[in-house]
């Protein structure tokens, strides 16, 4: 069949890149739903990853909240550690100062010993103080540790004479066992104050001990 010159070749239609073919949903009809990223279909997923993202969230929250715990566990231990000291420091100071009105004192060495203990202790309880100042903590607290006990074996050894070999063995053992307590605090001591105010307490009660030791 001839054509005629000025007629056109008939060409094929193409649909247009933007258009969907009306086929689709056929073609389609046996593929899988998109999945999201976590591997759960998108659309009715969508809640399950809102689930899955809110239980995240909470197992963090609950890493964060127990260390936060730990922490202010860690520090009311510390603070009952040195409120501790600090009560020691202050039965120590009682009992010396227990030497200065005492008539039975019959030595210059048992006074002289027992006012530098008052000096040294005093100064040291006051910078472990500075440590607590925030804690408000009343002087009732402070003498919990008083001990009627000592009081007793004292007055008993006025009575009898010995008050000068007792009260330098009362006051010895008492200040070893604080040197000890006190050297412990210091190994785990949580900032560089601290060290240095446990490092001070040492080094002076090894003086008036007559122990040359150090605190590291």
């Amino acid at each position: 069949m001839l054509m005629n010159p000025q007629q056109q070749p008939f060409q094929p239609q193409t649909p247009a890149p933007n258009q969907s073919n009306q086929y689709d949903f056929i073609m389609n009809a046996g593929q899988q739903p998109q999945k999201s990223k976590f591997g759960m279909p998108s659309g009715g997923g969508s809640t399950l990853q809102r689930i899955f993202t809110v239980v995240i969230g909470a197992v963090i929250l609950l890493i964060v909240a127990m260390v936060f715990m730990s922490l202010i566990g860690g520090g009311s231990d510390r603070t009952a550690s040195l409120l501790d000291l600090a009560q020691d420091q202050t039965e120590i100071i009682r009992v010396a100062d227990l030497a200065k009105s005492e008539r039975s004192v019959r030595q210059t060495t048992t006074q002289n010993f027992a006012a530098n203990t008052s000096i040294s202790l005093t100064t040291s309880k006051l910078e472990v103080m500075e440590i607590l100042k925030s804690q408000k903590i009343k002087q009732a607290q402070l003498s919990l540790k008083k001990s009627t006990k000592t009081d007793t074996l004292l007055a008993s050894a006025a009575a009898n004479n010995q008050y000068d070999e007792v009260f330098m063995t009362t006051l010895t053992s008492k200040l070893e066992a604080y040197q000890t307590k006190v050297k412990t605090l210091f190994g785990s001591a949580k900032s560089t104050k601290e060290q240095q105010v446990l490092k001070n307490a040492f080094e002076s009660v090894t003086i008036l001990l007559g122990k040359p030791v150090t605190a590291n």
